[in-house]
């Protein structure tokens, strides 16, 4: 029926943005790579949130029908480019603690997430607004985190203390996370 449909849909969807994902992450960066995905979730939040509310089991496939899809297809992308960034941003001394940390916070937003389908029954708008605000929320924090893609990581915290007022990202020649062979590439 039209929920197996829409299953099928996302998870194509899914698997279309992970697989290129992979092509977009070393070449683009975590960062605007994660960025990126927030703007195009956020984007799709909004127009769901605009536009007139329809029950999760739809009788048709709607506009509104592929902007949640192309929503949950980015989302899964946050979630697993979370992962990756997240391992690499904690210097190695605390790496396994901060990634305890992330997947901890993960957990809870799933935990949360079947209370969604309750909640969208009564007050669609709610959720959306919700969404939406977190979307903006996770990328207003996630523009002050350092870029990871090519660049040397911080083993201790104080590696991480010394760049603290410099940044990581590969465009910077003077920071100390840039190893020798990349300032002679570029």
């Amino acid at each position: 029926g039209i929920n197996a449909e829409y299953g099928a849909a996302t998870g194509v969807m899914e698997i279309l943005i992970n697989i290129t994902s992979y092509f977009f992450i070393d070449r683009v960066g975590r960062k605007k790579c994660l960025l990126g995905s927030f703007v195009a979730c956020g984007i799709s939040v909004l127009i769901c949130r605009l536009l007139p509310h329809a029950p999760l089991h739809y009788s048709h496939l709607s506009f509104k029908t592929i902007m949640v899809i192309i929503g949950r297809a980015f989302g899964g992308f946050i979630y697993s480019l979370v992962y990756l960034y997240s391992a690499e941003i904690f210097p190695t001394t605390v790496r396994s603690s901060g990634l305890g940390v992330c997947v901890f916070a993960a957990q809870i937003s799933s935990l949360i997430a079947p209370f969604v389908i309750v909640i969208n029954e009564n007050n669609a708008n709610v959720v959306y607004s919700v969404l939406l605000f977190f979307c903006i929320f996770a990328f207003l924090a996630s523009c002050i985190l350092p870029e990871t893609a090519n660049v040397t990581l911080p083993r201790t915290i104080a590696e991480m203390d010394a760049a603290k007022d410099k940044t990581y990202s590969i465009f910077n020649e003077n920071s100390p996370l840039i190893t020798s062979e990349q300032n002679q590439g570029t």
